[in-house]
């Protein structure tokens, strides 16, 4: 019997979070955090007919903080910024970022800017579904770069 193997982006992240005190001000609450993970992923390299030449597997870890504001009830504003390293020279570095987001009470959308240690400058998004003051779930999100 074959076992078929998963050929795709493999990652594996350990991400843990521990939020600061939550301080209030005149405008709302802030709220700071911090968190460190790594993982892997692997580069697969195929043939033209899908047949796969070579395989290599990257191992990355890293770590940053976030801060979040709310301007209003329902106005989030979060900048973050951390460090990575990776076995790609291209990825060694630090980051930076900032996020704009609409939180209403079953749903939340955003969108911003992250500088990554490419030195590129991405799009990213945020969108979260369910309560944000119990269960949810939550996506921050950025285009995927091609790997050279």
């Amino acid at each position: 019997m074959r076992l078929l193997r998963y050929r795709g982006l493999l990652v594996i992240v350990a991400w843990q979070t521990v939020p600061g005190p939550v301080a209030s001000d005149s405008a709302g609450r802030i709220q700071s955090v911090f968190g460190f993970g790594g993982g892997q992923y692997e580069i697969v390299n195929t043939s033209c007919d899908g047949d796969v030449i070579s395989t290599e597997a990257e191992r990355f870890f890293g770590g940053g903080a976030q801060v979040d504001a709310w301007l209003s009830r329902k106005v989030r504003l979060t900048g973050f910024g951390g460090a990575i390293s990776s076995d790609r020279a291209d990825w060694d570095g630090g980051y930076i970022g900032a996020t704009t987001a609409l939180e209403l009470q079953r749903f939340a959308i955003g969108a911003g800017l992250v500088r990554v240690p490419a030195e590129e400058t991405w799009p990213s998004g945020f969108v979260r579904a369910g309560n944000r003051d119990a269960l949810h779930v939550r996506g921050d999100l950025a285009p995927v770069r091609p790997l050279h």
